[in-house]
């Protein structure tokens, strides 16, 4: 029985209690809970030691306005919590997190815990749109000591990596409202193409909630996507799909905020020629300046081989005729310094390229057998795939293998993709309901990704994690 991929960092805790529903769509704190009539009318919107001093702050001066060098936590007031302390920064979904309120309270004054639902607060990176509260499913609880519990059970199919900050209260009677904020950051989908459909799957390993499908399915239908392929998270919060079952070819953007919203294609011909004809090239990559570079290979066309630039805003810019065009290339990433790096399958090599000259800068790295997938991960370092393996290249040229891949060693990892910090997705082309998607840490597996018995048996081809 193949074991479900358990992160590093998640932590099993207890449950959870009532549903809510939170934040507005916005992603602000509504300025008023409890109509308002709270300490004044109104909460600190930040904490002074974690104090709310008759509803006013107090500009972060105690005493005269001069701090009390921290003698005293509390400063004036008979309590506070000096922090609030999250079981973990980081989990998949369905993973319960507890924020433990640390209470400084020298006078032993009974003190009662609330967890003031309007004033959880989700945030995104740049780009990718709010969270919508309606669209998950979550809950938050806290005990009589202050240790509250937080779960998001239940995820769409276009759902993203979301920092969500629990604010936990607490008084006593006749005393002020003293509380403090924590945050967890619950990990986004992994999208995978399998030629007729984008699938999406929930951080721990099952299907995410498909609203107008069933298992998972994300993108689908022949007015969004025929043949997809290879799948990229661009920096600006959308998500470019190759389509290969167009014609001409076509790249493909899509907003994260429901189901198969398409934003529109890049450019696919000038006077019907076609800037995109592949057939066997594997990878597409944004470089550091936002443009877009996708590998195009046809056996039998000359040249085989051409490296597609895209300005970010989908405008075709160019294309590089590599210096061997007879060469095969698979697998693409963002390089030093503005460039970009392909792999060489034949020459066993890794070659650099400036985009705006189309020259070849040098070997980036060599004897690197088998590449058939390249990616760059947000620490800088490089993961190959080849057959049976995977290999990470340090931004200074070290090189080791990864260890503990689940794989018999017969068959290519094809696919690659940033996984969040110090993390990346692998794939490979085999039909299963579970055996075809890893995640790695560093330089080990983690086992694989997909849930058994509960995905539909699929293909990959391409994979990208919604951050």
């Amino acid at each position: 029985m193949a074991r479900a991929l358990l992160f590093l960092f998640s932590i099993a805790l207890a449950g959870c209690g009532q549903e809510i529903v939170v934040v507005q769509c916005d992603g602000h704190v509504a300025d008023d809970v409890d109509g308002g009539a709270r300490d004044g009318g109104r909460i600190d919107d930040e904490l002074d030691g974690g104090v709310v001093d008759g509803g006013e702050r107090d500009g972060g001066e105690r005493d005269g306005g001069e701090r009390d060098g921290g003698a005293d936590a509390c400063g004036a007031a008979p309590y506070c919590i000096t922090a609030l302390v999250p079981s973990a920064g980081r989990v998949p979904v369905r993973t319960p997190v507890t924020f433990t309120a640390e209470i400084d309270n020298p006078g032993g004054a009974a003190l009662a815990f609330t967890v003031d639902e309007a004033a959880i607060v989700a945030t995104r990176r740049a780009g990718v749109p709010p969270l919508v509260p309606s669209d998950i499913a979550w809950s938050l609880t806290v005990d009589a000591s202050g240790v509250a519990t937080f779960q998001v059970s239940e995820v769409p199919t276009w759902y993203a990596a979301t920092t969500f900050t629990i604010r936990v209260e607490a008084t006593a009677p006749g005393g002020p409202v003293v509380a403090a904020t924590a945050d967890v950051v619950v990990d986004g989908n992994v999208v995978f193409a399998d030629l007729g459909a984008v699938f999406a799957v929930a951080s721990d390993g099952l299907p995410a909630r498909s609203v107008n499908f069933t298992q998972g399915r994300f993108l689908e239908g022949d007015s969004f996507v025929r043949t997809p392929t290879d799948v990229l998270m661009l920096r600006d919060g959308s998500l470019l799909v190759q389509d290969r079952g167009t014609d001409p070819q076509s790249l493909k953007r899509f907003e994260l905020s429901g189901e198969n919203v398409l934003l529109g294609s890049f450019e696919t011909d000038e006077a019907g020629t076609p800037f995109l004809d592949t057939e066997n090239g594997l990878g597409m990559a944004q470089l550091d300046d936002g443009r877009i570079v996708v590998i195009d290979e046809r056996i039998g066309r000359t040249p085989t081989t051409r490296f597609v630039v895209y300005r970010e805003d989908g405008i075709y810019e160019r294309a590089i005729v590599p210096t061997t065009p007879s060469e095969r290339y698979d697998g693409i990433a963002a390089g030093p310094n503005g460039s970009f790096l392909v792999g060489a399958t034949l020459g066993r090599r890794i070659v650099q390229y400036a985009p705006d000259s189309g020259t070849a800068i040098g070997d980036f790295a060599t004897e690197v057998v088998g590449i058939s997938a390249l990616t760059r991960a947000q620490d800088g370092s490089y993961y190959v795939g080849s057959s049976g393996t995977i290999v990470r290249l340090s931004a200074t040229g070290a090189r080791m293998m990864i260890n503990g891949l689940p794989d018999d060693g017969s068959t290519d990892w094809e696919f690659l993709a940033p996984f969040g910090s110090g993390r990346v997705l692998a794939s490979r082309r085999v039909t299963s309901a579970y055996l075809n998607v890893t995640a790695i840490e560093g330089v080990q597996s983690l086992g694989w990704f997909r849930q058994e018995n509960a995905n539909p048996v699929r293909s990959t081809y391409g994979i990208a994690y919604l951050e």
